[in-house]
C-alpha cells in the first residue's frame, strides 16, 4: 500500500495534515478552525527551512492543503494558476469534488499520462484484494481518470460500499500526488 507519512514533510505541513482524512467526494463544510492558519502561508513560507527548486510545485502543495480542508475556492485559485500537468491534476480533482464533472474531465485531459498514474493504479489493485466490487475498468493497464470521475459521480451521496471505495481511492490519490508535488518542489530524490 502507499507509504504515506505526513512527518516526512516537516512539522509545518504535518501539523496542517494531522490525522484528518479527506473523505467527501463532493464539497464539504470547510474546516474553519484551520482557515486562519492556512491563510498565513505562501508557497515559500510553507516550505520554511527547505529550499524550493520548483515554485509551481510548491504552489500545488498549498492548493492541495486548502483542498484537504475543504476550501475548494482557495484551492481553485491556486491550482488554476499553475500551468503544468500537476497543476492541471490538482485543478481536475477540485472540479471533481465541486462537483463539475465535465470540467474535471477537461482538466484531466490536460494532465495526459501523469507520472503518478502507475503508482495510483498499483494502489487500486492492492485495494482490489479487500474490495470485491472494484470496477474492472480501474484494473486495466493504465489509470483511467475519466472513468474514475464517472464512478465518483455515480457513487456520490449513496453512502454505500462503492462510495467508500471511491473515497479511499481519492484519499490515496491525494497522498500520492501530494508526495509527488512535495518532492518536486524541493528537488527531493531518494536513492534506491
Amino acid at each position: 500500500m502507499v507509504d504515506y507519512n505526513p512527518d516526512r514533510y516537516g512539522v509545518v505541513i504535518a501539523g496542517l495534515i494531522g490525522n484528518k482524512t479527506m473523505r467527501d467526494l463532493g464539497p464539504a463544510r470547510p474546516d474553519l478552525a484551520i482557515r486562519e492558519k492556512l491563510a498565513q502561508f505562501s508557497a515559500e513560507s510553507l516550505f520554511a527551512g527547505r529550499g524550493i527548486v520548483d515554485l509551481e510545485m510548491a504552489e500545488c502543495c498549498l492548493a492541495a492543503l486548502w483542498m484537504y480542508h475543504d476550501f475548494l475556492d482557495e484551492s481553485h485559485r491556486l491550482s488554476q494558476q499553475v500551468y503544468t500537468h500537476t497543476g492541471s491534476y490538482w485543478h481536475g480533482i477540485m472540479h471533481r469534488r465541486e462537483p463539475d464533472y465535465p470540467n474535471a474531465k477537461y482538466w484531466f485531459q490536460r494532465v495526459g499520462q501523469h507520472p503518478i498514474y502507475p503508482e495510483l493504479k498499483e494502489a487500486v489493485e492492492q485495494l482490489h484484494v479487500a474490495w470485491d466490487e472494484v470496477p474492472p475498468f480501474l484494473l486495466r493497464e493504465v489509470w483511467d481518470p475519466a472513468g474514475f470521475i464517472d464512478l465518483c459521480e455515480q457513487s456520490r451521496g449513496k453512502n454505500d460500499s462503492m462510495e467508500k471505495f471511491c473515497q479511499t481511492v481519492q484519499q490515496i490519490e491525494w497522498q500520492i500526488l501530494f508526495d509527488y508535488s512535495f518532492r518536486k518542489a524541493i528537488g527531493w530524490v531518494e536513492t534506491e
